[in-house]
């Protein structure tokens, strides 16, 4: 569990995220301009990955990622 002023750092910039119009300006940031997509691609969307994925070793996990930028 993180600690508290972590959480009140990550509340506070989830509140910032929501003032500068959320959902919606981000997605007009990204198509903006190619270099935004590609911003959000590679540095944003992955930390929504998780770091470390452990599985079977005879029943490997199987999964596929394609991005496409144009």
């Amino acid at each position: 569990m993180p600690n508290k002023t972590t959480q009140t750092a990550k509340e506070a910039i989830a509140l910032a995220a929501e003032g500068l119009g959320g959902t919606q300006r981000l997605i007009a940031w990204a198509q903006e301009d190619p270099a935004n997509e590609r911003a959000f691609w590679a540095t944003i969307y992955p930390k929504l990955i998780p770091v470390q994925v452990a599985g079977d070793p005879d029943n490997p996990l199987l999964h596929s990622i394609t991005v496409t930028f144009g």
